[in-house]
């Protein structure tokens, strides 16, 4: 994990990096990076296995954004990702902006499917508005079974302090 500060010591993970930036437009930039990263990976047949927001760094360079998928020792080719399987991963990454806070604080749900979900889709299988709508209400039913486990983690971790 620690590899990518040799290459990129200016690159700080998408989690860290959303809250820093107030400009509405650096961060649609920003989004729009980690969107076409995404489809890169996707398009050659790369599947990460943990598609999080400390998996991805960003570094500001002349003119935009460099955006690097990292943590890749569990990825896998495969010879067709499907648009099922490309959803999934753009959620994970969802669930994992919400968890660590990002979500809605400082990028709002809708900045998310505009900035980064509707910009994937855009090149090759386009997305209605109807479909974005389904994908972010799919999103945010995830990030609500998921939150019951955080919680459940966190209730255990607090009576684990008090015993």
């Amino acid at each position: 994990m620690e590899a990518w500060s040799w290459w990129m010591p200016d690159a700080i993970a998408l989690s860290l990096c959303l809250p820093s930036l107030s400009d509405p437009a650096e961060k649609r930039h920003l989004l729009r990076a980690v969107a076409d990263a995404f489809k890169r990976c996707h398009d050659s047949g790369l599947m990460h296995a943990d598609p999080n927001s400390r998996n991805i760094v960003a570094e500001r360079v002349p003119g935009g954004w460099r955006v690097t998928v990292i943590d890749l020792d569990k990825a896998a080719f495969v010879p067709r990702i499907d648009a099922t399987d490309r959803d999934a991963q753009l959620s994970r990454l969802y669930r994992s902006l919400v968890k660590e806070g990002v979500i809605p604080v400082f990028l709002s749900p809708a900045e998310f499917a505009a900035g980064l979900v509707h910009p994937y889709h855009k090149h090759g299988n386009s997305i209605t508005d109807a479909e974005l709508a389904r994908f972010m209400s799919r999103c945010r039913r995830e990030v609500f079974w998921h939150s019951i486990s955080w919680k459940i983690q966190a209730l255990r971790r607090r009576l684990r302090r008090r015993s």
